[in-house]
């Protein structure tokens, strides 16, 4: 499989979608490239998710996974118009994909590029698209740190 054919599957419509298409790019993406340093952090964070999305985990776990699966569509949307030339590339991504072969760039510095390409820019959006998809009025949708390892958690309260 191609890079081209990954990024050319339908949008993720569960976190195993996600998992299945992150595994993908993993697999064909070399592991000196940037978006390969990116996406091999995010896949560990999206597997994390998908093993604490559950019943007692979180105040709303079908409001966990969706925003998951959102947030990840965000990305691979991104990494389509990089590739595939499918829209604009969001400019927060543009530095990543740009520098993602250049020489010299410790792994850590393209992952925490992706990090905050994902974070600042697709994270509310996909909090504003899940919590209209869920018909959660977003007053109050923040980002929590629970847990005995100091997760990153997400609290939807109406």
């Amino acid at each position: 499989m191609t890079l081209e054919q990954v990024l050319r599957a339908p949008a993720a419509a569960r976190i195993a979608d996600v998992v299945e298409r992150m595994r993908a790019l993993d697999d064909v993406l070399p592991p000196d490239d940037g978006i390969a340093c990116f996406n091999r952090l995010y896949l560990a964070v999206t597997e994390a998710v998908a093993e604490e999305a559950r019943p007692g985990a979180f105040a709303d776990p079908r409001f966990v996974r969706w925003l998951d699966v959102v947030f990840a569509n965000l990305y691979f949307r991104a990494l389509s118009a990089h590739v595939l030339g499918r829209g604009r590339v969001p400019r927060a991504w543009a530095a990543l994909f740009e520098a993602r072969a250049r020489p010299g760039v410790a792994p850590i510095q393209f992952a925490l590029a992706g990090m905050n390409a994902h974070i600042n820019r697709d994270l509310p959006l996909a909090l504003v698209t899940t919590c209209r998809d869920r018909r959660i009025e977003p007053r109050h949708v923040g980002l929590e740190v629970a847990g005995e390892r100091g997760e990153l958690g997400v609290a939807a309260r109406r």
